[in-house]
């Protein structure tokens, strides 16, 4: 990596790289509220840029450097940090991009947040003497930072909040979504997403639209889903099992008797014969339902994204991170989306 001849040992950087530690801390103290390049703050905007990326110059995968961080700056190796604007170049094949992000710009939040106090100073003991590029902040220590930025969490968020969702609702980027039809409740709501996970608001209308189509699309399917299963309990709820007559029902089909039974426990109607699988199949549409919602690919985690154009909600963000085209129609991705449920 450029910018220093001193490297740390492999052994340190594994024993650096496995460490847990104190990333909840990190997250409470850096909400990595003002980034350098705001475009790139999320993932899936970072992680499109390493499409021309030259993946046989280090053993790190595009992922995982878009994780750490950096986004392709289509230059040779040329990397930079969306958040501290911090950049690196000269890769090598064993370098790790969290370990280097550390290493050479330890004051950057999205590092602070992601790994931890402990993690970042755990390294820069390592090197104390190194030239590290001039950055804002970089005059102080982490533990400054983190005094400077818990003083600041102790104000009240909650009015603090509601002030700034305020301010975005009656911004111009808000006003012209809600000419277009969407509700005020809506973008309100994914408003309150956006900023519980970034600490930011939209910026753009069309990541706003975006973001509510999103949300209609989901609380459609939720809705869907609710009222099949609500029929089904329903179904269930309306019949009670009573014995069969032997000399009516064979015991080869069936097993039991369907009665319908009204409130004062009167027969409703005559006895209705069912099979005995009712019970079995019903188990079979809701094990089926779960199964509709895990991702496609790795058929291990929830399905929480949906691709553009196509629009198509089939695998995870992990997952849709890895391809180029949509699994189900084959178009070529132009954006990913993550919703939550």
């Amino acid at each position: 990596m450029e910018a220093d001849s001193t490297r740390s040992t492999t052994t340190l950087r594994k024993e650096i790289r496995e460490s847990k530690g104190n990333s909840d801390e990190g997250k409470a103290l850096f909400p990595c509220q003002k980034p350098i390049t705001a475009s790139m703050a999320l993932f899936p905007a970072r992680i499109r840029t390493f499409i021309s990326w030259p993946q046989h110059l280090v053993a790190a995968t595009a992922v995982v450097i878009a994780q750490a961080g950096f986004f392709y700056l289509q230059e040779r190796d040329r990397v930079k940090c969306y958040y501290c604007n911090g950049g690196l170049q000269n890769w090598k094949k064993d370098d790790d991009p969290w370990f280097e992000h550390a290493k050479w710009f330890p004051h950057c939040e999205h590092v602070l947040h992601c790994k931890g106090i402990e993690y970042v100073e755990e390294i820069g003991r390592q090197f104390p003497n190194i030239k590290r590029p001039v950055m804002p902040g970089s005059s102080k220590s982490v533990q400054q930072l983190a005094n400077g930025n818990g003083n600041r969490n102790h104000e009240d968020e909650g009015s603090s909040f509601n002030s700034e969702l305020h301010r975005f609702l009656e911004s111009k980027v808000a006003k012209d979504v809600e000419v277009l039809g969407f509700s005020k409740e809506n973008i309100a709501k994914v408003g309150t997403r956006r900023y519980k996970q970034y600490r930011n608001f939209f910026s753009d209308a069309s990541d706003l639209i975006s973001a509510l189509i999103d949300l209609e699309d989901e609380t459609k399917s939720c809705n869907e889903t609710q009222n099949s299963l609500t029929c089904q309990l329903k179904n269930l709820h309306l019949y009670e099992e009573a014995p069969c007559p032997s000399n009516n029902v064979s015991n080869t089909s069936l097993q039991t008797a369907i009665v319908p039974v009204s409130k004062d426990g009167t027969l409703k109607q005559k006895v209705v014969k069912r099979p005995n699988h009712q019970n079995n199949d019903l188990s079979e549409q809701l094990l089926s339902l779960r199964q509709d919602n895990l991702c496609k690919i790795c058929l291990d985690r929830k399905i929480n994204c949906v691709m553009m154009n196509c629009r198509h909600m089939c695998c995870c963000l992990e997952c849709a991170a890895s391809v180029k085209r949509c699994p189900i129609c084959r178009e070529k991705l132009v954006s990913i989306f993550k919703f939550y449920r």
